[in-house]
């Protein structure tokens, strides 16, 4: 009975920006994945824990993917040839053991040159394909630190496209903050949102200052969006379940159009958040953990339990 069903739990899913027949994906136990065909069928790049994927902007047979923690490799061909491993805990500063680093950490790209982002407690930079990496900010704590109980750590990174040089960031523990000069000095934003871990950021790709931040757990608001670039934050989570969003997409061809992605599947709003209808049209009521779309209007959604779904639209 089982035979054509699907349960694998994605983390991360990115489309190649040219060849709509790949798609990567980082899946927990099951590896890296690629999907090299116009088709259902996935293979696995690398083995072990799968996190998010990078593909290099300006080189798309690049790819960037990780493990756990710290660990970042690099292949070539379109993912067909390894490279080299370009990090792990101890390139960020953290020791091998109990590392300050999420179990899957946030790392992205910017959408126009080969700069990759990485998060632990800092953030940290390479513009160099991975061969070395820096701490715009040195030692500035991005979240909210160390308490008694707990270690906070980043959870969301999300660069302008139409500006490289704004940076936001969110952690675990719901610290959002801001940088305006490509992360080197850092401006608390969390003030308007609700204390609940950050699960994803999304920025506007033709204006800086408008940005979505989603959040999980229940009993507040969970979609966020600022126009001045987090001095103020309005909720427009109206119209949703009280559920955990996990995060957003905007339509690549209309900016009035977001996805949204949450524990029980996909709601859309075809007026940037102010009205929200159900969309899984087909997709089961499942964990909603990433979106990858493409320049022809391709969505892709990554769940949690029951793989990977393509929408054309």
């Amino acid at each position: 009975m089982n035979s054509t069903l699907t349960l694998t739990q994605f983390i991360g899913i990115t489309k190649h920006p040219n060849n709509p027949a790949i798609s990567y994906g980082g899946t927990q136990d099951n590896g890296t994945q690629q999907r090299s065909a116009t088709s259902a069928s996935w293979s696995e790049i690398a083995t072990g824990d799968g996190g998010h994927c990078v593909i290099n902007s300006l080189d798309p047979s690049v790819v960037f993917t990780t493990y756990v923690r710290g660990d970042v490799y690099r292949f070539l061909n379109d993912g067909q040839a390894f490279d080299a491993q370009i990090a792990s805990n101890g390139t960020f500063g953290e020791p091998f053991e109990n590392p300050r680093i999420a179990f899957y950490p946030p790392f992205v790209g910017n959408g126009v040159d080969e700069s990759l982002y990485f998060g632990t407690w800092r953030l940290f930079i390479s513009t160099n394909r991975g061969n070395s990496w820096f701490a715009p900010a040195g030692f500035l704590d991005l979240t909210k630190g160390i308490t008694d109980i707990s270690k906070d750590v980043l959870s969301a990174i999300a660069v302008a496209r139409s500006n490289t040089s704004i940076i936001y960031t969110g952690s675990a523990q719901g610290r959002a903050m801001v940088s305006r000069n490509g992360g080197g000095s850092w401006t608390d934003i969390t003030r308007g949102l609700p204390d609940r871990s950050i699960t994803g950021i999304t920025v506007d790709p033709s204006n800086a200052a408008v940005a979505y931040l989603t959040v999980s757990g229940f009993n507040s608001g969970h979609v966020f969006r600022t126009t001045d670039t987090g001095a103020t934050w309005a909720d427009i989570s109206a119209g949703l379940p009280d559920i955990p969003a996990n995060v957003l997409l905007i339509d690549p061809g209309d900016a009035n159009t977001v996805y949204l992605g949450t524990d029980i599947g996909v709601f859309r709003s075809t007026a940037r958040g102010a009205d929200w209808r159900q969309f899984n049209r087909g997709l089961p009521p499942v964990v909603v953990h990433d979106f990858a779309a493409d320049k022809n209007g391709v969505i892709q959604v990554a769940t949690y339990g029951r793989g990977a779904f393509e929408l054309g639209v």
